[in-house]
């Protein structure tokens, strides 16, 4: 039995276009990347939380000075693309003591636990790190 092949069909490609590893290694990332929101967004969410949790005045107000300045820096980037270098180089650029440096790290580390929390980021980039220190 003779099949007869289509002129159009013979002159495929052989070949076919397959997603590499590395691409299906960044999925989780995008995937949180598309859903995250801005670090502006991120603040005034964690903000109200706090709020409607009742925190102390002082405390909420610490939180929001320490993440308005974070904000200056980052504000429009979404939560999800901020690495930990990013983070480190912002906190060492900062012209306060080591115990103003790590009280900002404090706050930052809250925010990205909420972010965390409301599915804007797969991990808390912060969390575990050690205390900032001087420069050497």
């Amino acid at each position: 039995m003779n099949s007869i092949v289509p002129s159009t069909l013979s002159n495929a490609p052989t070949t076919r276009k397959t997603e590499t590893p590395s691409s299906d290694a960044n999925q989780p990332q995008l995937k949180f990347a598309e859903k995250s929101c801005t670090v502006t967004k991120l603040v005034d969410e964690l903000v109200a939380a706090k709020q409607k949790e009742a925190a102390s005045p002082f405390g909420i107000d610490d939180l929001r000075s320490h993440l308005t300045m974070f904000g200056k820096r980052f504000g429009s980037q979404p939560v999800a693309t901020i690495t930990i270098a990013q983070i480190d180089d912002w906190l060492r650029s900062l012209n306060v003591s080591i115990v103003t440096r790590n009280h900002y790290r404090q706050s930052i580390m809250q925010a990205f636990g909420f972010a965390v929390k409301h599915g804007y980021a797969n991990s808390n980039p912060v969390f575990g790190r050690f205390v900032v220190s001087r420069p050497c």
